[in-house]
C-alpha cells in the first residue's frame, strides 16, 4: 500500500511538473513587440487594435505601403505584413524561390472612394467618365458638366495597394503628363485634393472627412456605407500576411491575428476604422 501511494505521488508531481513546463513555454514575455509593416490604408486599424490589445504587447507599425510590407516579411524585417491587396504573381515567385511559404489572413473589406474638392460643382461621374478622367482621356472638367478648368488628377505611387486595385478597375495613369500628381498616402491625397479646387483623386472610405467631397459612382452614394458594399465596383480585400513557419511556432503573433479576427474586439476596431468585417459578408 506504501509502495503504491509512492508511486501514485511520484506520478501527480511528474504530470503536474510537464503541465507547469507547458504553460511556462506558452507564457509570453513581460515585454512583447509585434513588428507590422505595408498598407497606409491598414495601419490606423491596427493602431486603434493595439490600443485595446495586451498592455505588454507594443505593436510597432511601419506604413510605406503593401508592397513595401510584403517586401520586408520575405526578406524577414517584419512580423506581418497588412496588404490592401493580394500578393503579386511576382512577388508569388520570388517567395516560392527563396522557400517561404506564407498565410493569407483576409480581416476586413473596404471601399475605394473618389473625391474631389467641395466647391466642385460635379456630384456624380458615371464608371466610364471615371475611367476617362484617371486615365487622361477626359482632362477638362466642362466634358463631365463642369467648369472649363483643366482637371487635376491626384493619384497613389506605385508601391501603394490602394494604387494596384484602382488601376485594375479603372485603369493606369498616362506617363509623363503633368496633370497627374502621385501622393505617398491616403492622407496627402485627401491634402492635395482639398487644396486645389480642380482636384480629383481617390481615398479608402476609412480616411473620407469633411474638407472633400465623395462623389457618387453611377448614382451611388457611398456616405450611405451600410448598403453600399454590395452594389459599388471600387471595393477591396484587406490582408495580413505571415510566415507560416514563423506563425506556428509564435505565439504573440498568433494571438494577434486571432484578435482581430475572432475577438469583439478585433470587430470593433474593423468597423470603428470605416471598414466592413469579414462576418458581415460570409
Amino acid at each position: 500500500m506504501l509502495l503504491k501511494r509512492s508511486l501514485l505521488f511520484l506520478l501527480g508531481m511528474c504530470i503536474g511538473s510537464a503541465f507547469f513546463c507547458f504553460h511556462c513555454t506558452e507564457r509570453e514575455p513581460d515585454h512583447v513587440t509585434i513588428t507590422v509593416k505595408g498598407s497606409t490604408t491598414i495601419a490606423p486599424l491596427i493602431r486603434r487594435a493595439a490600443k485595446i490589445y495586451k498592455p505588454h504587447v507594443k505593436i510597432d507599425i511601419s506604413n510605406t505601403g503593401s508592397t513595401d510590407g510584403i517586401d520586408a516579411l520575405i526578406n524577414g524585417q517584419c512580423d506581418i505584413a497588412a496588404s490592401s491587396r493580394e500578393i503579386s504573381p511576382t512577388e508569388a515567385t520570388e517567395i516560392e524561390k527563396k522557400g517561404i511559404k506564407l498565410k493569407q489572413f483576409l480581416i476586413a473589406f473596404d471601399i475605394i472612394v473618389s473625391i474631389v474638392h467641395p466647391g466642385n460643382p460635379i456630384d456624380n461621374l458615371d464608371l466610364d467618365q471615371l475611367r476617362g478622367v484617371f486615365t487622361g482621356a477626359i482632362s477638362k472638367w466642362s466634358e463631365v458638366g463642369g467648369n472649363d478648368n483643366p482637371i487635376k488628377v491626384a493619384v497613389r505611387e506605385a508601391h501603394s495597394g490602394t494604387f494596384g486595385v484602382w488601376n485594375r478597375i479603372i485603369g493606369s495613369p498616362p506617363a509623363n503628363n503633368s496633370g497627374f500628381v502621385a501622393q505617398p498616402s491616403n492622407s496627402s491625397i485627401l491634402a492635395y485634393v482639398a487644396e486645389h479646387p480642380n482636384a480629383v483623386g481617390y481615398v479608402s472610405y476609412a480616411f473620407l472627412n469633411s474638407d472633400v467631397k465623395a462623389l457618387k459612382i453611377n448614382g451611388i452614394d457611398v456616405t450611405e456605407k451600410k448598403s453600399v458594399l454590395g452594389r459599388y465596383t471600387l471595393k477591396r480585400s484587406l490582408y495580413l500576411y505571415v510566415n507560416a513557419e514563423i506563425f506556428y511556432s509564435s505565439q504573440k503573433i498568433k494571438s494577434f491575428v486571432i484578435f482581430l479576427l475572432m475577438t469583439p474586439g478585433g470587430e470593433s476596431s474593423i468597423r470603428d476604422s470605416g471598414f466592413y468585417p469579414v462576418s458581415l459578408v460570409r
